[in-house]
Parts: structure tokens; C-alpha cells; sequence
């Protein structure tokens, strides 16, 4: 996302990162991938667990996923990944351009 993360912004979106990793563990990955987004720490897992995207066999991580949440706060697309599979970068552009 990092590499991409201008074209997201020029579509208008914000990109923000959720971790159930520690603060420590979320400002490492910050750290190592010179992210210039926002990663949360939600090790309580209570906005990984209200999004319903634990991970499957493992409820201590999140699953890969992405959620274009509109300005009055609704869902506007999502996407729901696996280990293997992402969401590429294009897809959230192709989302942002069609919402109204």
C-alpha cells in the first residue's frame, strides 16, 4: 500500500493501518517499511473484532482487508483478503473513484 499510497490520496481517501500487534510491534512495522501512514494498535482486537475480519484458526490477527468507510461513517466497498491474495492498490483507487 505504501508504494501506492499517493494514488489512494489523490482519489481521496486516507489510508490507515490496524495491527493487534502491540505499540511497539505497530512502530517497528512503521519503522522497517517507512510507512508514512497511520498504524493503530488494537490489541484488545475490538475494532479487528467489530469489522469480523479475525483471522481464520488464528483470533489473535487480522485477516488481510480493506474498508472504504464514507464521510457519514457507512461502509462504502470492502474487501476481504487472504494471505494469499490482496487487494491491490488499483482496485481501492477503482472503489474511491466510484463512490458518489
Amino acid at each position: 500500500m505504501q508504494e501506492n499510497y499517493d494514488d489512494i490520496s489523490a482519489a481521496g481517501g486516507s489510508l490507515i493501518a490496524i495491527s493487534s500487534d502491540g505499540i511497539t510491534g505497530a512502530k517497528g512495522m512503521v519503522d522497517d517499511q517507512s510507512l508514512t501512514f497511520t498504524v493503530l494498535s488494537d490489541t484488545g482486537k475490538t475494532a479487528i473484532s467489530a469489522y469480523n475480519v479475525l483471522a481464520s484458526g488464528n483470533d489473535n490477527i487480522a485477516r488481510p482487508s480493506v474498508f472504504i468507510i464514507k464521510t457519514d461513517g457507512t461502509i462504502g466497498w470492502k474487501s476481504l483478503d487472504s494471505q494469499t491474495s490482496r487487494t491491490t492498490s488499483s482496485d481501492i483507487v477503482s472503489a474511491l473513484e466510484g463512490l458518489d
